[in-house]
């Protein structure tokens, strides 16, 4: 992981961390955890032809294991360019399987977005009600539902849940929406819309960033691990009982300089522990 390396065969560990610029000049060290199980005396410097033996081992099970390419310099990740089309805008029907977590994490992360639940038939209708949309769980995520005939929004940034009551949502309303604009200091503003009509706001909301969320979006029901305790508790995953026909995710460009997101979702990472 990020260059460094480490190689166990009968009772010998290999090791090489921390590899600097070249990553492929590791200082590897040597150590025989029969004997010294905490690792505490390197024995590279004592046995070279052990460490030749050993590496040459990690190197053979390195490319039957496809751990090629090495990455360094602080990298968490490379990917291929065919990725870019995973922040494309993408149509999600009700009842879909929830979209891959990482497919979702890229319709949102470091960048403005936006929602639309599309109602069929005739609209919103008097008793509907549910989630129509959740993406996330207990570690961060956030929903858009409809109870008791108001429209909520609430998002779980890393375990502190927030909402908002956007008010009752008109009969034949047929277009409900989130837009999310990305403000200072990894933050965003949320905005919930009714037909085109501001209706409610969030605003300055810690961004879901690094691991979170950690599960994807489900349209129609909370399918995870729960976004809100106390909506699963009273509601259980309160599955949308109107005429949900999809949910679009339109998706901004990424708005943080070039070289910082590695270093901000580490960051993300550590205050998330």
């Amino acid at each position: 992981m990020t260059g460094n390396r480490g190689y166990y065969r009968d009772g010998w560990k290999l090791l090489a961390l921390h590899p600097g610029p070249d990553v492929d000049a590791p200082r590897w060290q040597l150590f025989d955890v029969r004997t010294d199980p905490t690792e505490l005396h390197d024995l590279a410097d004592r046995l070279p032809e052990k460490v030749d033996e050993l590496a040459a081992a990690w190197d053979e099970a390195a490319w039957a294991n496809t751990v090629f390419p090495l990455l360094s310099g602080g990298a968490l990740a490379v990917r291929r360019p065919a990725e870019q089309a995973l922040s494309r805008p993408v149509r999600i029907l009700a009842g879909t399987p929830p979209l891959e977590r990482h497919r979702s994490s890229k319709l949102i992360a470091f960048r403005d977005f936006e929602i639309a639940a599309e109602l069929g038939g005739s609209g919103f209708a008097r008793g509907d009600e549910g989630v129509l949309v959740a993406h996330g769980d207990p570690q961060g995520g956030y929903l858009l539902y409809i109870e008791d005939g108001h429209l909520v929004f609430g998002l779980n940034s890393y375990g502190r849940y927030t909402s908002v009551d956007a008010g009752p949502v008109p009969v034949g309303a047929s277009r409900l929406e989130v837009s999310a604009t990305v403000a200072p200091r990894l933050r965003w503003d949320f905005t919930v819309l009714v037909d085109g009509v501001a209706a409610g706001e969030l605003l300055g909301q810690v961004q879901l960033v690094g691991m979170a969320p950690w599960t994807g979006i489900s349209v129609g029901v909370d399918a995870h691990g729960p976004v809100s305790w106390d909506l699963r508790q009273r509601r259980g995953p309160f599955r949308y009982t109107g005429a949900l026909r999809a949910v679009t995710y339109t998706p901004g460009p990424v708005q943080v300089p070039g070289g910082a997101i590695e270093r901000i979702e580490r960051e993300a990472e550590y205050a998330a522990d």
